[in-house]
């Protein structure tokens, strides 16, 4: 019987934020727009905004909400770390631990 991924979230976030210290699957982000437009990178990384980045978004100004499937799960071999740019922006992102 094949096995089943579990999916994690993280949770309504409106700032910076180590997603996980765990090598994890990337696999869809919801970003929300604050009223000016938001912008989230997702790195590689367990603590900081660098590394390789594994994903880049934007949403324009009134655009409310915008959700990015990937299509293929992206590999994190050190962990997730999302950066978020835009006054009031959020953002929700699933993903599942290797």
């Amino acid at each position: 019987m094949p096995s089943m991924e579990t999916s994690t979230t993280s949770g309504l976030r409106t700032a910076d934020a180590a997603i996980t210290t765990r090598p994890a699957k990337l696999q869809t982000i919801m970003l929300i727009d604050g009223g000016a437009g938001a912008t989230l990178t997702v790195y590689d990384n367990a603590s900081a905004a660098s590394g390789n980045v594994l994903f880049k978004g934007f949403v324009g100004a009134g655009s409310s909400s915008e959700t990015f499937h990937l299509t293929t799960a992206v590999e994190a071999n050190k962990g997730l770390f999302a950066d978020v740019a835009g006054a009031g922006a959020a953002y929700i992102i699933h993903y599942s631990l290797l």
